[in-house]
């Protein structure tokens, strides 16, 4: 029995030979999440639920840390993710006005096998998971309509009083809303249209 649990060595005509125990443990690969504060109506729980079971399926090693509110925190975050060595960081993104292609993501952490959700500038060059943000917007208001309705509003969030910048997910959700109303002969009045100001408190970083 010892033998077949590889505990000893029978030798025939020498003995049995207590076979030395390997110490060697293979490293458990470990990734982190790293996410923004969220409020009730947030995605992110939803999104972390699908990389714990993700993870557990693959025996990974999860950790979650947030990034608080900034732009500022975020960074500090990522450099101790990279610091403690981590196989792998999920990235979801503090919001931005633009995204810098020559900025952080880029260049600090170019080596970092970083994976970025929902920031879908093509100008950061890393993997990404990106939500379609105009498939959701044509949907939304696909249903509408086919409910019956005719008379359908947009809120459209700005990031400045000035109504100057507006994120580009929410642009991608226009866009989605409008076409849909053109294939269904449906001319969308400006009183439809509901201008907000965002007031991230990211929104005017980089």
């Amino acid at each position: 029995l010892m033998e077949q649990a590889k505990l000893v060595d029978r030798r025939h005509g020498s003995g049995n030979y207590v076979l030395a125990k390997d110490t060697t443990e293979k490293k458990k690969c470990e990734i982190a999440f790293i996410r923004p504060n969220y409020r009730g109506d947030s995605v992110i729980p939803r999104i972390f639920a699908g990389i714990e079971a993700a993870a557990a399926k693959s025996g990974l090693t999860l950790t979650i840390r947030s990034s608080g509110d900034s732009v500022e925190e975020e960074r500090e975050v990522i450099l101790e993710m990279n610091d403690a060595g981590f196989d792998g960081t999920i990235l979801y993104p503090q919001p931005r006005i633009t995204v810098n292609p020559e900025g952080l993501l880029n260049q600090k952490f170019e080596k970092m096998r970083l994976i970025l959700i929902d920031l879908a500038s093509d100008n950061i060059r890393r993997s990404r998971v990106v939500f379609d943000n105009y498939e959701a917007g044509f949907e939304m208001t696909k249903n509408l309509i086919e409910a019956g309705r005719r008379n359908i509003g947009f809120w459209m969030q700005h990031v400045d009083a000035s109504a100057k910048g507006i994120p580009f997910s929410i642009e991608q959700r226009f866009k989605g809303y409008q076409d849909c109303l053109s294939q269904h002969s449906i001319q969308p009045k400006d009183e439809w249209i509901w201008h907000d100001v965002w007031t991230s408190p990211s929104a005017a970083q980089d």
